[in-house]
Protein backbone atom coordinates (compact mmCIF):
# COMPACT_ATOMS: atom_id res chain seq x y z
CA UNK A 1 0.00 0.00 0.00
CA UNK A 2 2.91 2.37 0.59
CA UNK A 3 3.89 2.41 -3.07
CA UNK A 4 0.29 3.22 -4.04
CA UNK A 5 0.30 6.15 -1.62
CA UNK A 6 3.59 7.38 -3.06
CA UNK A 7 2.38 7.07 -6.65
CA UNK A 8 -0.90 8.87 -5.85
CA UNK A 9 0.98 11.66 -4.08
CA UNK A 10 3.39 11.99 -7.00
CA UNK A 11 0.46 12.17 -9.41
CA UNK A 12 -1.17 14.85 -7.26
CA UNK A 13 2.00 16.95 -7.26
CA UNK A 14 2.40 16.51 -11.02
CA UNK A 15 -1.25 17.53 -11.61
CA UNK A 16 -0.91 20.57 -9.37
CA UNK A 17 2.22 21.71 -11.23
CA UNK A 18 0.50 21.25 -14.60
CA UNK A 19 -2.62 23.04 -13.32
CA UNK A 20 -0.60 26.03 -12.10
CA UNK A 21 1.19 26.19 -15.45
CA UNK A 22 -2.11 26.01 -17.40
CA UNK A 23 -3.77 28.64 -15.19
CA UNK A 24 -0.78 30.90 -15.85
CA UNK A 25 -1.30 30.44 -19.60
CA UNK A 26 -5.13 30.48 -19.50
CA UNK A 27 -6.50 32.31 -16.43
CA UNK A 28 -10.09 31.60 -17.49
CA UNK A 29 -9.72 27.95 -16.39
CA UNK A 30 -8.68 28.76 -12.83
CA UNK A 31 -12.03 27.72 -11.32
CA UNK A 32 -11.99 24.34 -13.10
CA UNK A 33 -8.37 23.73 -12.14
CA UNK A 34 -9.10 24.59 -8.52
CA UNK A 35 -12.16 22.33 -8.41
CA UNK A 36 -10.34 19.37 -9.94
CA UNK A 37 -7.34 19.99 -7.68
CA UNK A 38 -9.58 19.80 -4.60
CA UNK A 39 -11.15 16.56 -5.87
CA UNK A 40 -7.69 15.06 -6.49
CA UNK A 41 -6.52 16.21 -3.06
CA UNK A 42 -9.51 14.52 -1.41
CA UNK A 43 -9.05 11.32 -3.40
CA UNK A 44 -5.33 11.20 -2.59
CA UNK A 45 -6.10 11.88 1.07
CA UNK A 46 -8.44 8.88 1.18
CA UNK A 47 -5.49 6.60 0.37
CA UNK A 48 -3.61 7.92 3.42
CA UNK A 49 -6.32 6.87 5.88
CA UNK A 50 -5.26 4.34 8.51
CA UNK A 51 -8.74 2.86 9.06
CA UNK A 52 -9.03 -0.04 6.60
CA UNK A 53 -12.82 -0.26 6.95
CA UNK A 54 -13.23 3.43 6.12
CA UNK A 55 -10.84 3.04 3.17
CA UNK A 56 -12.83 0.09 1.83
CA UNK A 57 -16.12 2.00 2.09
CA UNK A 58 -14.59 5.06 0.37
CA UNK A 59 -13.18 2.93 -2.45
CA UNK A 60 -16.54 1.22 -3.00
CA UNK A 61 -18.31 4.59 -3.01
CA UNK A 62 -15.87 5.98 -5.58
CA UNK A 63 -16.27 2.85 -7.72
CA UNK A 64 -20.07 3.20 -7.74
CA UNK A 65 -19.82 6.90 -8.57
CA UNK A 66 -17.66 5.98 -11.59
CA UNK A 67 -20.16 3.31 -12.67
CA UNK A 68 -23.02 5.79 -12.32
CA UNK A 69 -21.23 8.50 -14.31
CA UNK A 70 -20.42 6.00 -17.07
CA UNK A 71 -24.08 4.94 -17.22
CA UNK A 72 -25.21 8.59 -17.32
CA UNK A 73 -22.77 9.26 -20.16
CA UNK A 74 -24.12 6.25 -22.11
CA UNK A 75 -27.72 7.36 -21.63
CA UNK A 76 -26.95 10.93 -22.69
CA UNK A 77 -25.06 9.85 -25.81
CA UNK A 78 -27.68 7.26 -26.79
CA UNK A 79 -30.53 9.68 -26.20
CA UNK A 80 -28.85 12.68 -27.80
CA UNK A 81 -28.36 14.55 -24.50
CA UNK A 82 -27.16 17.63 -26.36
CA UNK A 83 -28.85 18.99 -29.50
CA UNK A 84 -25.98 18.03 -31.80
CA UNK A 85 -25.45 14.64 -30.11
CA UNK A 86 -22.06 15.55 -28.66
CA UNK A 87 -21.11 16.03 -25.05
CA UNK A 88 -19.11 19.17 -25.67
CA UNK A 89 -19.82 22.50 -24.02
CA UNK A 90 -17.79 24.54 -26.47
CA UNK A 91 -19.64 26.49 -29.13
CA UNK A 92 -19.42 25.03 -32.59
CA UNK A 93 -18.65 27.16 -35.60
CA UNK A 94 -20.67 27.03 -38.81
CA UNK A 95 -18.14 24.79 -40.62
CA UNK A 96 -17.70 22.39 -37.69
CA UNK A 97 -19.70 19.44 -39.02
CA UNK A 98 -19.28 16.16 -37.17
CA UNK A 99 -21.50 13.10 -36.88
CA UNK A 100 -23.18 11.50 -33.89
CA UNK A 101 -20.92 8.78 -32.38
CA UNK A 102 -23.63 6.12 -32.71
CA UNK A 103 -24.48 6.92 -36.34
CA UNK A 104 -22.28 5.91 -39.29
CA UNK A 105 -20.41 8.72 -41.00
CA UNK A 106 -21.96 9.81 -44.29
Amino acid sequence: MTSIKTILSGGLVAYLLIAVWQVTLHPEISLQALGLGVVFLILTGIAWTTDEEHLKKAEMGILWICVGLFALYAVLVAGGGWPDGHLSLRKRSAGDETHHPLQPAS
